[in-house]
């Protein structure tokens, strides 16, 4: 800048801006970024549990906090990622009645509901 020149009041907004970040914490903005972030997964715990997580030992966490058990009994091989079939479907099968039901919600649905990790279902 020369002598008495003043920043454009886009530029001094701008400087202020950044001096109010710390440490970069701000996430990005923007099309580019939106949506970005990390999704919720639909995970089989064990033989009849299915959670919501953001990975699979994240899965183990929040199946051991619903069901008190210690998280050294479960291992990742213990947990699966329920495929796409299961996820789409409007189906489900009751032991306790022996026949197939209608769902109004598929579990996919149902996850995108979902802002954190979170038990599901569970079948005994």
């Amino acid at each position: 800048m020369k002598g008495n020149e003043t920043l454009p009041v886009a530029s001094v907004a701008f400087e202020e801006w950044r001096y109010r970040l710390e440490d970069g914490s701000r996430l990005p903005r923007g099309r580019f970024f939106a949506g970005k972030g990390p999704s919720l997964k639909a995970y089989q715990v064990g033989d009849s549990d299915i959670v919501a997580a953001f990975s699979v030992s994240g899965a183990i966490a929040v199946f051991c906090e619903q069901s008190g058990f210690p998280h050294s009994d479960y291992t990742l091989s213990d947990v699966t990622r329920v495929g796409r079939k299961t996820l789409d479907s409007l189906e489900i099968f009751n032991v306790d009645e022996g026949k197939v039901e209608p769902l109004e919600t598929s579990l996919r649905q149902d996850i995108r509901a979902l802002t954190e990790p979170a038990y599901m279902y569970g079948w005994e």
